[in-house]
């Protein structure tokens, strides 16, 4: 029994390493565009490049990711080639989108 009641502080204690201290900001957000260059969504993530490099998104199962019309999709629906409107939050040096807005393939001359 003392085994386990360890375990568990030790897990909790783990955990709550990774939550920052409440009145601390260890974020910064972010909304912008860019277009899908690749998506790996096995992983949860996306890559996407924008006028100033290449930015690597996690996306999470509660990211809403919706298309221009406002309907629901999943990180799968998602193509190379599509700008993609995103909301992003940095945390410890990723970004985690928020929320994603998909819209048509880009054409060339507009990336």
């Amino acid at each position: 029994m003392r085994h386990v009641i360890g375990g568990v502080l030790v897990l909790v204690v783990a955990l709550m390493a990774l939550v920052p201290a409440s009145g601390q900001n260890n974020t910064s957000e972010r909304r912008e565009w860019g277009v899908a260059v690749s998506v790996a969504w096995e992983q949860g993530s996306l890559l996407v490049t924008r006028g100033d490099g290449y930015m690597l998104l996690h996306v999470q199962d509660s990211t809403e990711v919706r298309d221009a019309a406002g309907a629901r999709l999943n990180l799968a629906d998602i193509r190379a080639g599509q700008r993609v409107e995103y909301q992003a939050e940095e945390w410890k040096g990723m970004w985690f989108a928020q929320s994603l807005s998909v819209a048509q393939t880009v054409s060339a001359s507009d990336r």
